[in-house]
């Protein structure tokens, strides 16, 4: 029965079947099979495809019988995008089983699957089908880093994240990596305006300091550092791992595109210098700078808005940068002056203190010393590491995290104590029902007093964050306006000198306009000289014909006498 309704839900053309043929109580994996006892089984509905990956394989740990898809690459199984098109439940490398996908970027995507050979949840990341051979280099040069980082304890103690296995599955290469809870960019959206305790920023810095000061020691550069690459392995201690090596390299065998994500990018891959570890370093401090902000460090429109952004912030970078940039001439003029596509940016208009909003020196201190335009005077992890700002303990914030705590639990005590006395009083004994009346009575009142002190705290902390949130809004509105002036003074300038040009050109059809009325009158009056000269001419005409009259009645006199003679 289970057989005839697969076959009739696969000609429906649903998109996947999960085949429960092998038990009679409906399983819906089928676990430790033969290849051959599953071509028994389904041989008619296996495609020549599906018959050569069985051939080849020793065992089937599960299996689920899935529809042809109506991709457009790769025999139907990929997408536009050379994706793997999924489905859910469906199986691959006839072991792990489909769930969810969990992530997606320009090199593939993301997965939560089952493992049914070890029974446990894991991650797999779906590389794209390589479209070439550079492609696929690229993508050779990601399994290399990803299995040269796996030694023996590298993930408790560098941070890695654990690569359980690799396979090649229908043209795609696929990474299996232990399952973890989230990522920072989740905990910094979860956060919203409350922000994250700067203690668990720092915990969380000096988890990426170690995996960079691993890396470094190796000489590969991740190139792609940014919360969203940053997993939480225990949200307690604040444990991560570093994961998607897809644009890391090794320093000597730098590719010749290097990507990463536009926010995160160092100044040097724009401005073409070759790279190094120092991209690592500069991505960190926007990420941690994002951590205890909560917003992106560089807000940039594109590419080419991406190093005026930085330079709003930071300010220009060294001349010797500038001049000596192989790329120089995309964002910056023969004098030095920077191109400012769409929003123009003045530089050093938004110093970093201003944007950090924060009142600790060696916090600002450690960004910037992340954030130097010179990739060889940046911080190295090591330096990094022994930074004050991170040896130091738990910032203010934190304390007035603390404080607030205890002062949530004193004042209930403390109001009630004396209630509590008095109950404890060897007088008049209550009934055992007004006993418990009282109680309750107490408990209620304590619990309201909570209430209110929580609702005090938390309308407290409400202004606090609206307080700030103004403050932000009127700098950036200040920022705006500023911009729009210098904007109008520019737009001034240019109507002023469009309506000079247009004047002088309006002069220079009048003069011309004028000549023309001139040439007109000279005309006029030739043709007026003209007109007389012909009717000169009509009186002479005329005196003519009427001499000539009078000479043809003359000579008609004389005919006609002739005649008569």
């Amino acid at each position: 029965m289970e057989m005839s309704r697969a076959g009739e839900a696969r000609s429906k053309g649903e998109s996947c079947t999960t085949w429960s043929a092998l038990s009679s109580e409906g399983t819906a994996s089928i676990c430790n099979k033969s290849p051959q006892e599953i071509m028994a089984l389904f041989g008619p509905h296996l495609t020549h495809r599906e018959k050569l990956e069985l051939a080849a394989m020793q065992e089937v740990w599960y299996f689920a019988l899935c529809n042809k898809s109506e991709g457009c690459n790769n025999d139907g199984y990929d997408d536009q995008e050379r994706n793997y098109i999924l489905f859910r439940h469906e199986h691959l490398r006839y072991r792990y089983e489909v769930l969810k996908k969990i992530g997606e970027g320009g090199q593939g995507q993301v997965i939560q699957c089952l493992d049914h050979k070890r029974n446990i949840l894991v991650a797999i990341k779906i590389l794209v089908s390589p479209s070439s051979s550079k492609q696929e280099t690229y993508q050779k040069m990601e399994l290399q880093i990803a299995l040269e980082l796996q030694d023996e304890g590298s993930d408790e103690d560098f941070n890695v994240i654990k690569v359980l296995n690799i396979f090649h599955f229908r043209g795609h290469y696929c990474i299996v990596m232990e399952l973890l809870k989230e990522s920072l960019h989740e905990v910094i959206r979860n956060a919203g305006l409350r922000r994250l305790d700067m203690a668990m920023v720092k915990t969380y810095t000096r988890g990426i300091l170690k995996f960079l000061r691993h890396i470094n020691s190796r000489k590969i550069v991740h190139a792609d550092i940014k919360p969203e690459n940053v997993l939480v392995k225990d949200t307690v201690t604040g444990t991560v791992r570093i994961t998607d090596f897809g644009t890391s390299f090794f320093v000597e065998s730098q590719p010749m595109n290097v990507g990463g994500t536009l926010e995160y990018l160092a100044p040097e891959l724009l401005l073409g210098y070759s790279l190094t570890c120092g991209v690592d370093m500069w991505a960190l401090g926007c990420t941690v700078a994002e951590l205890a902000t909560g917003r992106e460090l560089f807000r940039s429109n594109s590419h080419e808005d991406h190093l005026p952004r930085c330079i709003e912030i930071l300010g220009m970078p060294p001349r010797y940068m500038v001049n000596g940039a192989p790329d120089r001439t995309q964002f910056f003029d023969h004098r030095g002056k920077m191109f400012c596509p769409g929003k123009k940016r003045v530089p050093g208009s938004f110093p970093l203190h201003r944007v950090l909003k924060s009142d600790d020196p060696e916090f600002v201190e450690f960004i910037s010393s992340c954030l130097r335009w010179d990739p060889n005077c940046r911080m190295t992890p090591v330096q990094a590491l022994a930074h004050n700002w991170l040896r130091t303990a738990a910032t203010s914030t934190t304390t007035a995290s603390k404080a607030t705590t205890t002062t949530v639990a004193a004042p209930g005590s403390v109001k009630h104590s004396g209630a509590a006395e008095r109950r404890m009083e060897p007088a008049q004994r209550p009934s055992s029902l007004l006993a418990q009346a009282s109680k309750e009575k107490l408990k209620v009142v304590e619990e309201e007093t909570m209430v209110e002190e929580l609702v005090v705290q938390e309308e407290e902390t409400l202004v606090e964050e609206l307080v700030v949130l103004e403050e932000t809004l009127v700098e950036e509105l200040v920022v705006q306006e500023e911009t729009l002036v210098e904007e109008l003074v520019v737009l001034e300038e240019t109507l002023v000198e469009e309506l000079v040009v247009q004047e002088e050109t309006l002069v220079e059809e009048l003069v011309v306009q004028k000549t023309l009325v001139e040439e007109l009158v000279v005309q006029e009056e030739t043709l007026v000289e003209e007109l007389v000269v012909q009717e000169t001419l009509v009186e002479e005409l005329v005196v003519q014909e009427e001499t000539l009259v009078e000479e043809l009645v003359v000579l008609e006199e004389t005919l006609v006498e002739e005649l008569v003679v």
